[in-house]
């Protein structure tokens, strides 16, 4: 069964809030922080697929919010 449109939009808001209010303390934050970075890229790009093939248009990628990016621990 597939997501609607509805839940994915409600899911990349979720995933948004957690990583908005992480805390990287350590190597498990960090990776914890990444896999959410890939679950909003995949969400993202799950919307931005069902819109192209709606609207006839090809996919363009999108990075993880830059929020996220930046508070990835070295």
């Amino acid at each position: 069964m597939a997501l609607s449109r509805h839940s994915i939009e409600d899911l990349i808001d979720l995933v948004e809030i957690k990583v908005s209010a992480m805390e990287i303390h350590n190597r498990d934050d960090a990776v914890e922080l990444e896999s959410l970075a890939a679950t909003w890229s995949e969400l993202i790009t799950q919307l931005a697929d069902r819109k192209a093939a709606r609207d006839g248009l090809s996919v363009v990628m999108f990075e993880p919010p830059s929020h996220a990016r930046d508070r990835a621990v070295a």
